[in-house]
């Protein structure tokens, strides 16, 4: 992989890791023990969405296009050559989503026990769990619900042997395959809807990385996208929020407009890249402190949840306002993130920093 491909993507991680915080930042309807909380203040539904069901969508596609590219990116020659890599995702994919899972389930059963923090839990208390609970919880349904993700792209892993006999067999018949299962996908079955979308970005990325195409274009494209896509955003997010819509209409908007978001992020990175002279900074970029920030995208990622959702209703529970909580919560979690990653990463504990975060 060349210089420009591999800063690009550790840029773009970062960038897409915000967006991901984001699209589990919105505030509207919030749950205590005593009552709930429900928005429905058009301007703060209508920046919510735009934020979270808008901008930040295009990230998680992207980061299954992303995995899949570098999965299947290096020469494979036949599909026994997908057993080192195999093997190397335990440490950097396996591992890290039991220890998370599991430091999910412990700070939630802490929080759940004391009573200060007692009242901002509706569920059952985790020490109440089954044996049968306990194990879905920690491999399957994971308290901190991002590692969905984590999850997915595990199971894509060990099905690869699949992935690349399709896709060496088919080739893009298996991408529109593919393409069509998840843009016919019914929405009022989310967890259908989004493992269809994981199985299409992965692949397509899968596609990208054994044909050797990390898809270049003009970088003026990149401009033209990005005013498309946030046009587009507005008029769906306007759309979204209107009581009495189309469900399965909107989903499928969503999708397109989550596609063309996808393209003016990757593409609108080259024309940044250009129009910022960023080829003349990459040396001062690469030995700045920008670099060690971009490396925790792994660390906030998996650290986010559930502290993002207590720190909402913290905010909430001390009358902040819903926008500036639903801002608030989500930088708040993104700062100590960062500060936790980079002390840990400065201590005698480092090595078990990397090994959480899969040495990322």
């Amino acid at each position: 992989m060349n210089y420009y491909l591999s800063l690009k993507i550790k840029i773009l991680a970062f960038i897409l890791i915000i967006g991901v915080v984001f699209t589990h930042a919105p505030i509207y309807e919030t749950h205590f023990s005593e009552g709930n909380l429900i928005v429905k203040d058009h301007p703060t539904l209508f920046i919510q969405h735009f934020f979270s069901d808008g901008l930040g969508r295009a990230s998680v596609g992207l980061f299954f296009l992303i995995s899949g590219f570098l999965f299947y990116y290096k020469q494979l020659d036949s599909a026994e050559d997908l057993i080192p890599k195999m093997q190397k995702r335990i440490n950097t994919l396996v591992l890290p989503y039991l220890i998370w899972s599991a430091y999910g389930m412990l700070l939630t059963a802490i929080l759940q026990w004391l009573p200060l923090s007692r009242p901002f839990f509706t569920h059952t208390p985790i020490f109440q769990y089954s044996t049968l609970q306990l194990l879905d919880t920690l491999l399957i349904h994971p308290i901190p619900y991002q590692l969905w993700f984590l999850r997915d792209v595990i199971i894509m892993v060990a099905l690869s042997p699949l992935f690349y006999w399709g896709i060496k067999t088919a080739g893009i018949f298996w991408l529109g395959a593919a393409f069509f299962l998840w843009a016919l996908s019914p929405h009022s079955i989310l967890w259908v809807d989004d493992d269809l979308g994981a199985l299409f970005f992965y692949s397509t990325g899968a596609w990208m990385g054994l044909k050797r195409k990390a898809l270049y274009c003009a970088p003026g494209w990149g401009i033209i996208l990005l005013i498309v896509w946030l046009l587009g955003l507005g008029l769906k997010t306007e759309w979204v929020i209107q009581p009495g819509g189309d469900l399965q209409a909107q989903a499928l908007v969503a999708k397109i407009t989550n596609l063309i978001g996808m393209g003016a992020i990757w593409f609108g990175y080259d024309w940044i890249y250009l129009k910022f002279n960023m080829e003349d900074k990459k040396d001062h970029l690469l030995e700045s402190w920008w670099m060690s920030l971009f490396s925790c995208f792994f660390f906030i990622y998996a650290f986010h949840e559930p502290v993002l959702t207590l720190l909402k209703k913290v905010l909430l529970y001390a009358h902040i306002q819903v926008l500036a909580a639903y801002f608030l919560a989500p930088l708040l979690t993104m700062t100590i993130a960062v500060a936790l990653a980079e002390g840990l990463k400065k201590s005698k504990l480092s090595g078990f920093y990397y090994m959480i975060t899969g040495n990322r």
